[in-house]
């Protein structure tokens, strides 16, 4: 049999297996989606005095809330005082409990004093993704709930699992294609390589 050496036919059938791969490669895997960081917004009310219940949102009947959020969320704080007393939001990072506050805000994230006036506190999470504990730094024992950071890719939506028939059957027409053209070019190859041997050829067989 005679051996094929037609460059045109070996870099057409070269680009079409190339151009099979980059079509089904992009669409058979799935995809993962960014998640940002959110603008979160949370609503304390501090109450020890005359409340219906003590502490964070003792004005409700859920005081002290678990707060959830995301790193590099940026929280926008609103902050009340539900007994007309002063108080001050303290997220105790260092652990050394929330009633000191010489490494306020430097160290633990912290709101300025509020009483009668309500004030906004609002930072971006910056901290390593786990469980801390915010206070009350005046009100520690009574004003106190867990305050959870997760990462980055831990909430905000969830990722789909790939929908493979989906993708098989979108994909369906170019791979047609191109199995037809692969097979049109075997077809070729098979023809030539069958044709009668020249004189040439036949004094080396």
């Amino acid at each position: 049999m005679r051996r094929l050496s037609n460059p045109a036919v070996t870099v057409t059938l070269i680009l079409l297996v190339g151009t099979g791969i980059g079509v089904f490669a992009p669409t058979l895997l799935p995809t993962i989606p960014k998640v940002q960081a959110a603008n979160v917004t949370i609503v304390l009310s501090g109450c020890v005095f005359a409340c219906p219940n003590v502490g964070w949102n003792g004005t409700t009947s859920s005081p002290n809330p678990t707060i959830t959020v995301t790193r590099d969320d940026m929280i926008s704080l609103k902050l009340s005082s539900g007994d007309t007393i002063s108080h001050r939001f303290l997220i105790d990072v260092d652990g050394d409990g929330g009633q000191y506050q010489d490494d306020c805000p430097a160290v633990d994230p912290c709101s300025s004093l509020f009483a009668t006036t309500p004030t906004t506190y609002i930072f971006q999470v910056t901290l390593t993704p786990g469980t801390y504990t915010y206070y009350c730094a005046l009100h520690p024992l009574q004003m106190v709930g867990k305050f959870i950071v997760n990462p980055d890719l831990s909430v905000g939506g969830t990722t789909r699992p790939a929908n493979k028939v989906g993708l098989l059957v979108a994909s369906a027409g170019p791979a047609l294609a191109i199995l037809g053209a692969i097979g049109a070019t075997v077809l070729y190859l098979r023809r030539s390589t069958s044709r009668k041997a020249t004189p040439q050829e036949q004094e080396h067989v």
